[in-house]
């Protein structure tokens, strides 16, 4: 009886090897016959970044991937799940050196955070955001300390009759509570909604603009206001300021958008009527603080004033008087720079607009890639977590490894490889990618010529309408509560996002798609896009490894051959042991 079974195990051990060496060859066969496949002339590989790339495995996964993008970000980067997308053993350096470094060093960052959401948020800046700036401020609706940094209360900078009642009620019994010594309730000692922290934000941007300018060290030019869910990139920052003096006032950011109070009154708009009486002012744009704010010496330098702390302290409390008949403290701030200095929103003192070249604060898989800002640089992310803010302040660093000409900053191009590219194929299931430009909903006909053709009937036909649409990129289906709807997204490359982790989504069927094709033929009309095209051939450079989509047919080989693997076994134990 031993003996039959040791038998047993000895032909069990070699079909298994059999069936595992199967797999592995089918494996090989798979790749030859991908990469033969290909109508490129030379490899993706030698044609991109001057440095060539390691092997990159995913030990929670098992997938390899010897291409030359330098990442395996899978989807889990959108989610916050842990991921490991480098060999531990060896770290990486992620520093930043050159002209960056050297605008780093003549950057003052102001971070706002609130005490609702501090605990959450601001941990990562300090291993993230403070690496790359070492000249930091962290501001709050309250006092305290986290590692070795301390975070100030701007909000006891305000003049005293602002601090009491009203919407400050909440400020008031925390400030009691600390100052009793009853710091460890300090996240109990709330008393009034969960908005309250919002409501006290519009008031934090003109003190820590004061304070900044009060106790930034010498040497410093630029003035950088960021939230504590916002990531700026370094590399990008340091490539724009360069290009300007920082004693002329600069005010650059992301435009938003003030109706209402902020646009028809104010010194700017009185020096405007006296020039013009008929001038009618309907906006007043400032820079979107979650995107980041960029200020030059030039503007603190012109609002404060060194010999007259009274004048100072006015200006203060009349914005902060402002701030109570607003929502918005970047409004408030763009408000008192525009008073104050006659300077406008990415305009100098001269009226000359003065575009930064700088595309600011969008969330991780919502930033939008398209034909006309693919070679521009990219400056921040806003709405992020701190797992994202960490895995794109790894990002940036390896970018001045990848490519030695960073030094010029982030490009969306760069953003397009890593963070998109991988993710984007025919057809994904339960995916949004955000595609909404023109939309069709139920029995809605795509038009007047052709009326029995119904955009939203199916994903099939969504995808088909697609391509009736020249510029069509991407596309979105969708059947929630018996509604169906059919998106389009034109000349714009999102990634979007699972919509099982999107907040908000009605339970639903959710079907996106892309037009890798058409996407490739923008890419390889951009010279700062590694991709090429042959005419004469009428191929591309890359292959099924590195082209859009390779990530995800990466994983769905590997699950393909571990299930082979599973079948081959469970049949050898059925029928031979």
């Amino acid at each position: 009886m031993a003996y039959k079974l040791k038998v047993r195990v000895v032909i069990l051990s070699i079909i298994t090897t059999f069936a595992t060496l199967y797999v592995i060859s089918g494996q090989v066969a798979n790749k030859a016959g991908s990469s033969g496949s290909s109508s490129g002339k030379g490899t993706f590989s030698s044609k991109i970044w001057a440095k060539q790339s390691p092997v990159y495995t995913n030990p929670s996964i098992n997938v390899t991937a010897n291409v030359n993008h330098y990442q395996e970000y899978d989807e889990r980067i959108m989610s916050g799940n842990s991921y490991i997308w480098e060999d531990p053993s060896k770290p990486h350096d992620f520093s930043v050196d050159g002209v960056i470094d050297e605008i780093a060093e003549r950057t003052f960052v102001m971070l706002k955070t609130g005490a609702e959401v501090m605990w959450e948020r601001l941990p990562i800046h300090l291993t993230t955001t403070f690496k790359r700036f070492p000249h930091h401020q962290i501001y709050c609706d309250g006092a305290g300390r986290i590692g070795d940094e301390t975070i100030l209360d701007c909000l006891a900078m305000l003049p005293t009759e602002f601090k009491f009642g009203g919407i400050f009620t909440e400020y008031d019994y925390r400030q009691q509570a600390i100052a009793n010594a009853y710091n460890w309730h300090y996240k109990d000692v709330r008393v009034g909604t969960k908005g309250m922290g919002w409501d006290m934000d519009r008031f934090k941007n003109v003190p820590m603009l004061y304070h900044a300018w009060l106790n930034a060290p010498k040497g410093i030019d630029w003035f950088v206001m960021v939230d504590d869910d916002t990531y700026m990139l370094s590399a990008t920052l340091g490539s724009l300021l360069r290009n300007y003096d920082p004693s002329e006032p600069y005010y650059f950011g992301a435009p938003a958008v003030a109706p209402g109070y902020l646009a028809s009154v104010g010194k700017y708009v009185d020096r405007k009527k006296a020039e013009n009486p008929s001038f009618d002012e309907k906006f007043c744009w400032f820079a979107h603080g979650g995107s980041g704010i960029i200020m030059s010496r030039g503007v603190l330098d012109g609002i404060f004033s060194v010999d007259d702390h009274e004048k100072n302290e006015e200006i203060v409390r009349h914005y902060t008087e402002v701030g109570t008949k607003t929502s918005w403290g970047d409004a408030v701030l763009g408000y008192l720079i525009r008073d104050e200095l006659n300077v406008l929103l990415n305009e100098n003192t001269r009226g000359e607009f003065t575009d930064p070249e700088v595309y600011l604060g969008k969330e991780l898989h919502d930033t939008s890639v398209h034909v006309s800002n693919i070679c521009q640089t990219l400056g921040s992310f806003h709405h992020i977590d701190s797992f994202q803010t960490q895995k794109i302040f790894e990002w940036e660093g390896s970018l001045i490894d990848r490519k030695p000409n960073s030094i010029g900053g982030v490009l969306f191009s760069d953003y397009y490889h890593d963070f998109v590219l991988p993710y984007i194929v025919d057809i994904r299931e339960d995916w949004d990618n955000f595609s909404e430009e023109i939309s069709f909903e139920n029995d809605q006909p795509f038009g007047e010529n052709d009326p029995d053709l119904i955009p939203a009937e199916s994903s099939k036909t969504c995808d088909h309408v697609c391509d009736l649409y020249v510029y069509c990129l991407q596309w979105k289906w969708s059947s929630v509560k018996g509604q169906t709807k059919c998106s389009f997204g034109f000349n714009n490359i999102v990634v979007g996002k699972s919509t099982s982790e999107l907040s908000g989504k009605d339970s639903g069927t959710f079907i996106s798609g892309w037009k890798p094709e058409r996407i490739r033929k923008i890419r390889s009309a951009a010279n700062c896009d590694p991709l090429t095209r042959d005419f004469s051939s009428r191929g591309y450079n890359d292959d099924d490894d590195t082209m859009e989509g390779w990530y995800l047919r990466s994983l769905k080989r590997e699950l393909e051959q571990k299930t082979q693997a599973d079948w081959h076994y469970n049949w050898t134990v059925q029928h031979l042991v």
